[in-house]
């Protein structure tokens, strides 16, 4: 799956516990804004942010991620099984 942002739209927060960890990852990322590219698999969020300065690690690993992998402007966020469902989630609200 992969996703090529158009707009600048937030991670939907309509009160469940996986739209609050969704606009975490959100907020983590750097904000919406902030977001360039989204890719998912079983394992990993995989983002191409503007500004890799933005991004918090600690807000991440809230989320319930085993770990965060920088690259340049590309961010990885691996998964613990109990927050796969979750990520994959996060990306199909980024590309709606």
């Amino acid at each position: 799956m992969r996703y090529k942002k158009a707009g600048n739209t937030e991670a939907g927060t309509e009160g469940t516990s996986e739209d609050s960890i969704s606009a975490e990852i959100t907020r983590g990322l750097g904000g919406s804004a902030n977001i360039e590219d989204v890719d998912c698999c079983a394992t990993r969020l995989r983002c191409t942010v503007s500004n890799a300065d933005l991004v918090n690690d600690g807000i991440l690993k809230a989320t319930g991620a085993s770990g965060v992998v920088h690259r340049g402007q590309g961010v990885q966020i691996m998964s613990l099984r109990k927050t796969q469902k979750v990520l994959v989630r996060t990306y199909q609200k980024m590309i709606k």
